[in-house]
């Protein structure tokens, strides 16, 4: 991968006078490592919907892979930073773990593709396929309260957001909808469009799935550890019960901390339903 001038450790993008379509250029094309199949609905929406898309793709040795096709004009239109969209690139080669997806290479794309209704050029992803997988939150709303496989899904992610938070990576994101779960339980924690390193400031919350905002977030300091463990928590109530936070709330648009009875509900449903070490976990 021969990008030029990637984001510091700090977050923060080098000075460089090239904009981001001319770094596309230092890239080789997509077309040439990988042809499209179809389009994966459902993995990584909120990138999908908002800047391109995820794209089901063969390489050259015919093994799937996933493309993550994030496009320019969109990142542009909707006011994201340039140092944000590398940022995620930076990320996903700097920590590996089983629980997070593998980078394999950062390719560009110059033609239309009928898969996407974005345009453009796109700055591509090109990562490891989790086989026989789907969302966490599509598996919950389908099966309901899974509360038998909760203690191997929470352990898995815990062990992938401790791999990250001692690179000083904050997730910030940690939800259903950002877990895909495949065979054999093994889940893959995806999306770090929202990522960012402890020393950098504290960063906005607008594109954040705000009922699972931690208080402190809310409240505008800088990212930590907790904010991922406070999504971890949510996420393990969703799980055990089989209810999403954002129905037991009725709306998107506001955190679950500002309605204590709401939370004070779904951790004790948490704990009645928890093998009694999970319990103790939702409560905490």
């Amino acid at each position: 991968m021969a990008f030029a001038a990637p984001p510091s450790r700090s977050g923060r993008l080098e000075r460089t006078s090239k904009s981001l379509e001319t770094r596309l250029r230092h890239l080789s094309q997509l077309q040439a490592h990988v042809s499209v199949e179809a389009p994966l609905g459902g993995r990584d929406r909120a990138a999908a919907s908002a800047l391109g898309g995820v794209l089901l793709c063969k390489d050259r040795t015919a093994d799937y892979v996933a493309v993550k096709a994030i496009s320019l004009k969109k990142a542009q239109a909707a006011g994201i930073e340039e140092s944000r969209i590398w940022r995620e690139v930076q990320v996903m080669k700097e920590v590996q773990h089983p629980n997070l997806p593998r980078l394999i290479d950062v390719v560009a794309n110059w033609e239309k593709l009928p898969q996407l209704d974005a345009a453009p050029p796109h700055l591509c992803l090109i990562m490891e396929f989790v086989q026989k997988s789907e969302p966490l939150s599509v598996a919950v709303r389908r099966q309901g309260a899974m509360p038998h496989r909760a203690a191997l899904v929470v352990a898995q992610l815990a062990s992938a957001l401790c791999k990250l938070h001692r690179a000083n990576i904050i997730h910030r994101d940690v939800s259903c909808q950002n877990v895909l779960i495949g065979e054999r339980e093994k889940v893959v924690l995806i999306n770090f469009g929202s990522a960012e390193y402890l020393s950098s400031r504290p960063a906005a919350n607008s594109k954040l799935s705000i009922p699972y905002v931690s208080p402190e977030a809310a409240a505008g300091m800088p990212q930590q550890t907790g904010d991922d463990a406070w999504g971890l928590g949510l996420l393990l109530t969703e799980i055990v019960t089989g209810r999403f936070i954002a129905d037991r709330l009725g709306r998107s648009d506001v955190p679950i901390h500002v309605q204590r009875p709401t939370l004070t509900t779904a951790i004790q449903e948490t704990a009645a339903g928890a093998a009694p070490a999970l319990a103790r976990l939702a409560s905490q």
